[in-house]
């Protein structure tokens, strides 16, 4: 249990403000996991667990059984049951789909477990069927944004601002109006390609939902859609200068494939061989299709551009004899 607004931790704090930055709080504002919470009596410190579906005592009032005080949800103080922790008593959700939480501290929590807890992210896809999945398709785009922006402006600067420094101009530092234009294109083309890749990631989702319902799956597509999209967190990596996109980029499509399988397998609750099937059957399907498809027009194109034959050998196709020789008028003539 933490602050909402600066994250410290809350646990074993009788008041009802944060010790940090004097926000208030109330416990029936938090929700936990089953018998994973001490409440504790506020008179005595007589310990309770809370056995509701969010993880609070039923009921919220009653007396305690040792002093008799009377004791409030609000009023109880809260720390963690033997052997839990912060990890075990939150109760498995979405980083990005919680409320309270600065965005970028959502967007880091749904990175690293996409990247390194891709089971819990499952889980917490699972939990709540009930998310938007606009919610999901934010994330997506910001992954995409994250990815593209930084790649163009890497491109706009190998392209104008590296020449621009390296000449021998002194006029070579200023960036010129041309330059600024340039960099706005870039940075609107990245922006194109980014909604691009989230509607393609649409449809690879609502391919996927496809393969499941035709293995016996009978999963909501808007789960999958979400697991698709929180287990782009790998892409992340592409924001890393010259490395990520040029160095690891072949090692962030398989992470992000493995992480897809797990999340989908956790958060649709299907066996991992269909979640794999579904992750990577209409991706390998569309790239069949494209190589057939350039195949079959190499070899269209190869044919309608043929040479036509020569006119020697126009004549011997049509009929059969090698054509009559015309004597040179020439060959008999004698040198001077």
């Amino acid at each position: 249990m933490r602050c909402k607004g600066c994250g410290y931790s809350l646990w074993n704090v009788p008041g009802r403000t944060c010790p940090e930055c004097g926000r208030a709080f109330a416990p029936s504002e938090f929700e936990f996991r089953p018998n994973a919470v001490e409440f504790c009596c506020p008179g005595c410190l007589q310990q309770y667990y809370g056995t509701g579906a969010d993880g609070l005592p039923v009921p919220r009032e009653f007396p305690c059984v040792r002093c008799g005080h009377a004791c409030s949800l609000d009023a109880m103080v809260l720390r963690l049951a033997p052997g839990a922790t912060d990890e075990l008593a939150d109760p498995a959700r979405v980083p990005w789909e919680r409320e309270g939480i600065a965005r970028w501290r959502r967007l880091l929590g749904t990175v690293r477990d996409a990247m390194v807890r891709p089971s819990a992210l499952g889980r917490g896809i699972a939990a709540d069927h009930s998310a938007s999945p606009a919610l999901a398709a934010r994330f997506a785009l910001s992954m995409a944004l994250l990815a593209a922006i930084p790649f163009s402006v890497l491109l706009w600067a190998l392209e104008y601002l590296v020449p621009a420094w390296t000449s021998s101009s002194a006029r070579s530092a200023a960036l010129t109006g041309k330059m600024w234009g340039a960099a706005a294109l870039h940075v609107a083309v990245a922006a194109a390609i980014s909604v691009a890749a989230v509607a393609a990631r649409a449809l690879a989702s609502a391919a996927s939902w496809g393969v499941l319902r035709a293995l016996g799956e009978r999963v909501p597509r808007w789960t999958v859609w979400r697991c698709l999209a929180y287990s782009s967190g790998a892409l992340l990596l592409l924001c890393v200068p010259v490395v990520g996109v040029f160095c690891i980029t072949p090692v962030i499509g398989v992470w992000w494939a493995v992480s897809a399988v797990i999340v989908v397998a956790n958060g649709a609750r299907v066996p991992a061989w269909k979640a794999a099937a579904a992750v990577l059957l209409p991706p390998a399907a569309t790239a069949l299709a494209l190589v057939a498809g350039l195949f079959a027009f190499a070899e269209w194109r190869t044919g309608s551009a043929a040479p036509a034959p020569a006119a020697g050998q126009a004549a011997t196709q049509q009929t059969g004899q090698p054509p009559a020789q015309v004597p040179d008028g020439n060959a008999g003539a004698e040198a001077p």
